[in-house]
């Protein structure tokens, strides 16, 4: 049986000791990191708790609904055990029928013959239990290249108001849906990292000392991730992003974690992920409406 649970039902630390123990765990499942993401998030769990899905509530004119929180990639059902199609279908049934719409993000461990799938996203991801030589021999010509003419340094145990200071500069005005709500859910998830030693943010500096390119990475299960970051005008004409990321993997290399890029789907993007020898990973993107016809054309407009 699975079981519904409200934000204050939940066992937090219990949540986050399981989750851990999960083979397809997630940074963005975390209790600490749903709290700063979406503060009112609920759950289903099952009787056993081997099993259970984050519900990223939100309410608008009346009507609750499932939608994915900023700067969390991938949410979905997570186990203890072998997931199987039948527990990611009955997870999804589960979902309260109060609930009137979900669209989420699921998991890799989540990638079934599922109803409602709108596409199959891609995480770029990199394996470190190589010699930093041998993963620097699987880069692109173009990576190499950029690596050799940069002169600019690492500058590490940056204030995370920075790099997201840098990221709103930089970066955000290219993302169509950010809102300035989100810079402070940024900030407040780089600052637990970085309080909790759960990892660090980094920036690249030139001979002045000023920032050119800069981002937060953090660890949890085997994973690295590249939570977020940015560029300068400058420091993409010298490659200050290559270099950032080169560091943080030679820093790393002969470990059993893996980068993961937190990829996207853009085209520029993923190609550049992918010239640094990193892999595709898949995740599903499902959307539902629980609704008649004219209450699901409402419920587009004002999303």
């Amino acid at each position: 049986m699975i079981r519904h649970l409200k934000h204050h039902e939940i066992n937090k630390p219990l949540w986050d000791e399981h989750l851990q123990q999960c083979h397809n765990n997630r940074i963005y499942a975390c209790s600490w990191y749903l709290d700063a993401a979406i503060p009112q998030w609920e759950a289903l769990v099952s009787d056993d708790h081997q099993a259970f899905m984050p519900l990223p509530v939100y309410k608008k004119f009346g009507l609750s609904y499932l939608g994915f929180p900023p700067f969390t990639q991938q949410l979905g059902i997570f186990s203890l055990k072998k997931i199987e199609e039948a527990l990611v279908k009955n997870f999804i049934a589960a979902i309260p029928k109060h609930i009137r719409h979900y669209d989420l993000f699921l998991n890799t461990g989540n990638n079934f013959d599922l109803e409602n799938i709108i596409q199959a996203r891609t995480t770029q991801v990199l394996q470190l239990n190589n010699p930093y030589e041998t993963i620097y021999d699987n880069y692109s010509e173009n990576i190499k290249r950029n690596l050799k003419k940069n002169s600019f340094s690492i500058s590490e145990n940056i204030p995370p108001q920075d790099v997201v200071k840098m990221f709103k500069d930089e970066k955000a005005h290219q993302i169509s849906d950010i809102k300035e709500s989100h810079f402070a859910i940024l900030e407040k998830i780089m600052l637990h990292v970085v309080q909790n030693n759960f990892g660090e943010c980094v920036a690249v500096v030139n001979e002045k000392g000023e920032m050119k390119a800069s981002g937060c990475f953090a660890k949890f299960g085997k994973r690295i991730y590249y939570l977020k970051g940015s560029s300068s005008e400058e420091g993409k004409e010298h490659g200050a992003m290559h270099k950032l990321l080169n560091y943080m993997i030679e820093k790393n290399a002969n470990t059993d974690f893996e980068f993961d890029f937190s990829g996207s789907i853009h085209p520029g993007l993923h190609r550049f992920y992918k010239s640094f020898g990193a892999a595709d990973e898949h995740y599903l993107h499902i959307r539902d409406y629980r609704m008649p016809g004219m209450l699901k054309w409402m419920v587009q407009k004002i999303k």
